[in-house]
């Protein structure tokens, strides 16, 4: 009797000390939990105010631009970098019979909208115009979404983490696929619903496996809403094409738009839908788009043409050639010329023997000059190091954009109009070319000269930049007035950072 009453009070000493330490590791995680789910929280509110601002310009990139403009403003335009555009605009690939085009086209995606998405995509207002331009409806085969957030919406226990990269994809619509998944919970298994986040810390391997509450010490997390998982976890890692997580909650209401349509509309970004039609090309006439990839602009120069005249376009990629050439099949435009070639070496020269396609000065009515740049106006952009250029590297590219510009223009006829666009904001890439090639074409051996002119009706933004006083700007007010600078901080249009100039070519008349 003594030997189990000792047994059972050590049993129970026993038993006691267990739920002790087990309450005690209950409180403690209950604890973590709330703690990390206030940080996720707070991070989430700081990411999306500016309060936090997003690591994505290099120290020497940074201070180069501020020799040159206002510190503040350029602050600004950083923040909302980090945040993608309120509004997704597509263009309609056939501008034939467009405004019956136009209205079958968004009752299609009304239609896809409604019977495939959850609620707040299938309320997802279209316009066949853009909201907030007057007389928008002159950009004929334009169509906008309005895609609402950032929201509140309940996180879920089970994770998937993403790098930034695949990240700015999924805040501009898209859905997960495999190659973007870094790691995830334990236990996932496919059709669970998962909350996906963004991890921009640079500290996760591929295939970790992650709880919410550990994660959240080490990484800085945006989380960009919920979905159902398509794999079961393992396949995640191991396969290498195909969707990781369809959404069917999201923090920014932009809807999926992959192989939705694909015959009739183009997604693209209405600062690029713009540059065709101030370019204004005509039926018949002889265009040159001297650095053609992706093709947007490309095929919208030939469908405003109504597929008649010609357009010869260039890219030094082989694989990125091929993707033009296969979307003007796609949207059956015959009169596009696509060739791989660095087009700042096709002006003829007599001397020159080599077998190379190349042309005579003067052969082109219009031309196109949307050259490689630093790309300082693309968005949503999540700290990847995106921008981390060295000044060495942005003389390097404005260089390259100096030559394209220069054969472009002895390419073109006299009386021909000539447009220059960029996807960045640097002052470098932007005015400073403007200035240069005016400058250019003031020489004595030059018979020409361009003349900047009005972009209108088509001219829908103007400027915020804020210049440094000591900054020596070689335009004059009328010359910038004429320019074009969509700025990402401004509210009322909330595109990506975009510069657009046109010029006209003019002979020199000998006094």
């Amino acid at each position: 009797q003594i030997n189990n009453q000792t047994n059972n009070q050590i049993n129970n000493q026993t038993n006691n000390q267990i739920n002790n330490q087990t309450n005690n590791q209950n409180k403690k995680y209950l604890i973590l939990k709330e703690q990390n789910e206030n940080k996720i929280q707070n991070f989430q509110i700081e990411w999306w105010s500016g309060s936090i601002q997003a690591n994505i310009i290099s120290k020497e990139f940074f201070e180069m631009l501020i020799k040159i403009v206002d510190q503040n403003w350029l602050l600004q335009q950083i923040r909302a970098l980090s945040k993608p555009p309120s509004f997704t605009t597509l263009r309609l690939s056939n501008i034939n019979s467009l405004e019956n085009n136009k209205n079958l086209i968004i009752n299609k995606l009304k239609q896809h909208f409604e019977s495939n998405y959850c609620n707040t995509i299938k309320n997802l207002s279209i316009f066949d115009y853009f909201p907030n331009i007057e007389d928008s409806k002159r950009i004929l085969d334009l169509v906008t979404i309005h895609c609402p957030g950032p929201k509140i919406i309940q996180r879920l226990e089970s994770i998937i983490v993403v790098d930034a990269c695949a990240g700015a994809a999924l805040l501009r619509g898209a859905d997960l696929f495999v190659a973007g998944v870094m790691g995830c919970s334990g236990h996932v298994k496919k059709g669970d619903r998962v909350s996906v986040y963004i991890e921009i810390g640079y500290k996760l391997r591929r295939g970790a496996v992650l709880s919410l509450y550990n994660i959240a010490n080490e990484s800085m997390l945006i989380f960009v809403g919920n979905g159902i998982a398509q794999l079961d976890r393992n396949d995640f890692f191991t396969k290498q094409s195909g969707y990781a997580v369809i959404f069917d909650e999201r923090v920014f209401d932009a809807p999926p738009l992959h192989s939705i349509l694909e015959n009739d509309i183009y997604l693209q970004n209405l600062p690029s839908i713009l540059v065709s039609y101030i370019l204004d090309p005509k039926p018949g006439e002889i265009i040159l788009d001297m650095c053609s990839a992706p093709g947007g602009k490309t095929t919208h120069i030939a469908s405003l043409m109504n597929n008649q005249g010609r357009v010869i376009a260039f890219d030094k990629n082989e694989k990125k050639v091929q993707q033009v050439r296969q979307l003007c099949q796609k949207f059956g435009l015959s009169i596009v010329e696509i060739h791989c070639c660095d087009s700042s070496s096709i002006l003829r020269k007599i001397e020159n023997n080599e077998e190379r396609i190349s042309f005579e000065k003067e052969t082109f009515d219009r031309v196109l000059v949307d050259p490689p740049c630093s790309g300082f106006g693309l968005r949503p952009c999540l700290g990847y190091d995106k921008y981390l250029f060295t000044e060495k590297q942005i003389k390097a590219v404005s260089l390259q954009q100096k030559k394209l510009i220069e054969v472009g223009v002895k390419l073109l006829k006299m009386r021909g109009i000539l447009v220059y666009s960029t996807c960045t904001m640097n002052p470098k890439e932007n005015e400073e070319i403007v200035s240069w090639i005016l400058n250019k074409c003031k020489e004595n051996d030059c018979e020409f000269y361009l003349e900047l002119v009005s972009q209108e009706p088509f001219h829908y933004s103007n400027s915020s930049m804020i210049w440094q006083n000591n900054y020596e700007m070689q335009l004059n007010q009328q010359q910038l007035n004429l320019l074009q600078r969509f700025d990402p901080a401004n509210q009322l249009l909330d595109t990506n950072g975009f510069f657009i100039a046109k010029f006209v070519k003019l002979p020199k008349v000998n006094n």
